[in-house]
């Protein structure tokens, strides 16, 4: 993601409250000091706007909730990560297979015959 990405973002999540200077001081202030990269400022922002539901009114045109948030951020990410991760290696269920085996009928020895006054 490039610095003019980032930017669309904060615009985005910030409406009509967006101020530049501010916004692009503190996007300077978070990559230096902090060390956090262009995407990782962007997924804080979806996590507090997307996810949490913040209010953006609270902002004050700025993005100065990223260093209060952006380790909660990352780990919840890092957590849907493996939850996808899960959630792939699970194999769909699926009927075993049933073999049938046809039974050969049992031997029947048939009875001698006999008449009745012959028996001896």
């Amino acid at each position: 993601m490039e610095h003019k990405d980032l930017l669309k973002v904060c615009r985005y999540y910030l409406g009509k409250r967006y101020y530049y200077p501010k916004v692009k001081e503190q996007i300077q202030e978070y990559t230096k000091d902090i060390g956090l990269s262009f995407d990782d400022i962007a997924k804080v922002l979806v996590y507090w706007y997307d996810v949490k539901k913040s209010d953006p009114a609270k902002s004050g045109g700025g993005i100065g909730i990223v260093p209060h948030i952006y380790k909660e951020a990352l780990e919840y990410y890092e957590a849907q990560k493996q939850f996808q991760e899960v959630a792939d290696s699970i194999q769909e269920y699926s009927q075993p297979e049933v073999e049938r085996l046809v039974a050969p009928s049992p031997y029947m020895v048939k009875p001698k015959t006999l008449k009745m006054f012959e028996l001896k």
